[in-house]
This record gives C-alpha cells, sequence and structure tokens, in this order.
C-alpha cells in the first residue's frame, strides 16, 4: 500500500500533462496507457479496505480457524463479497477517465488533434466567434459527455443498489440456515429443525 499512496502523491492531470508532452508523438495508445497507470490508485484504496473490514468478519475467521487454504477463503468468502465494489469502483473510474481525456484533448495534451474526439471537437469551439455563432460544433459533443457520464453514473447507482439488495438477500437466507439444522430423512427430503 505504500507504493499507492507514492502514487497518489502524484497531482493526476498535470503528471499526464508532462508525460504525453515528454511523448508527443506517440498517439492514442500512449495516452491510454498514461491514464491506466496512473487512475487505479483510488480504486485500489477502496477495494482494499472493503478486504479488510470483510477478513474481519465472523465467517472468514471461522473458515481461518478451521483450516481452510487462505486461497479458497479468498475465493469463496471474500471475493463474492468484495465483487460489488469492484464493479462499482470500475464503472465510475470510466465515467472519471473519459472526463479525462475530454479535459486532455480539449487542452491539446490528449488525443493527436487529427483523431475525432469529444475534447478535439470541444477545442475548436474555443475561439468566441465559434462559440456564439457556430452552436452546432460544441453543442453536441458537450451534450453527449454529460448525458454519457450522468448515464454512467445512474447506472452505478442501479447496479450499486442491486448488488446491495443481492447481498442482503444472501445474508438474510444464510443466517437462516445458520439458525435452523438440516435433517434428512429416508425419503431423501431436507427439513428444517429450530435449535431453539
Amino acid at each position: 500500500m505504500r507504493f499507492t499512496d507514492f502514487m497518489m502523491n502524484f497531482p493526476f492531470l498535470i503528471f499526464v500533462i508532462v508525460l504525453q508532452a515528454i511523448f508527443v508523438d506517440s498517439g492514442v495508445l500512449a495516452l491510454i496507457l498514461v491514464i491506466s497507470l496512473l487512475s487505479w490508485t483510488e480504486a485500489a484504496r477502496v477495494i482494499r479496505s472493503k478486504v479488510m473490514s470483510e477478513r474481519e468478519n465472523e465467517y472468514v475467521l471461522s473458515a481461518v480457524s478451521i483450516g481452510t487454504k487462505p486461497s479458497k477463503v479468498m475465493i469463496k468468502h471474500i471475493l463474492p463479497n468484495v465483487i460489488s465494489t469492484t464493479i462499482v469502483q470500475a464503472t465510475l473510474l470510466l465515467a472519471a477517465m473519459i472526463v479525462a481525456e475530454t479535459g486532455l484533448s480539449y487542452l491539446g495534451f490528449g488525443v493527436p488533434v487529427g483523431t475525432p474526439s469529444w475534447g478535439n471537437m470541444l477545442q475548436a469551439a474555443r475561439d468566441p466567434g465559434t462559440f456564439e455563432n457556430l452552436w452546432w460544433v460544441w453543442l453536441p459533443p458537450g451534450l453527449l459527455i454529460t448525458l454519457t457520464i450522468l448515464s454512467i453514473n445512474l447506472s452505478v447507482k442501479g447496479l450499486k443498489m442491486l448488488l446491495t439488495q443481492k447481498q442482503r438477500n444472501n445474508s438474510l437466507s444464510q443466517s437462516f440456515i445458520n439458525d435452523r439444522t438440516l435433517v434428512f430423512s429416508k425419503d431423501k427430503k431436507v427439513n428444517f429443525i429450530a435449535l431453539g
């Protein structure tokens, strides 16, 4: 986690601008690599904190105490409870990186000028004459950026609610099974007997 803290010390946009200025003729692939190398830190901290909190739950401690292999504990107990946080963080990161690419392209440090990009389209409207008289040049990309980010954020909110509800339902059914004892009868039916 020390390396993550070290990477978080760098201001994201300034560092991306410096690296893009160094690799000026590298194109879209270098921009993707630079943004990818610098944007993972916040998601890593959130996911790590979720894993650390899940690690302290009773079912994980029980699995460890009976001698379950650490890899099996991670795959069976921790990963299913962390996957919802990971998916939410990944989609929020997608929205943030769309805004970052657009901003960098608008400033001239992103996608090369000949490549179509919302940031390059907005850059064409920096001239006051274009901004005042040719609204069709800058309005569609601006609206599409806004609608894309809004739709991603709303879908993340819905996904978060869905995954939280699913996780809550799983924990309720797990507690129901923990409060009862399974008894198999001769006709192979499962009966639940309350433990008092």
